[in-house]
């Protein structure tokens, strides 16, 4: 099965059980690698869901134009 970015960038990253259950004081070495992991992971898929949104943004932008000017067009032509 083929994966695409678009996809990718949608999913929600799992919290860590320890995050959840522990109390702070209570971590270990483990979990504060887990949780440090988990961060990065999120921080990474952040930036990923800014750049997916600066596209759609793009996007929108240029349908819009492509849209006045189909219409302009279409209304020029009837106008004739």
């Amino acid at each position: 099965m083929f994966l695409r970015w678009e996809d990718e960038v949608k999913k929600e990253i799992p919290v860590p059980d320890c995050l959840i259950m522990k109390n702070p004081s209570k971590y270990t070495e483990e979990d504060i690698a887990i949780i440090n992991s988990y961060k990065s992971k999120m921080q990474m898929l952040q930036r990923e869901q800014e750049k997916y949104k600066a596209i759609l943004q793009a996007d929108i932008v240029k349908t819009k134009g492509q849209s006045r000017h189909l219409k302009i067009n279409v209304f020029t032509k009837e106008i004739e």
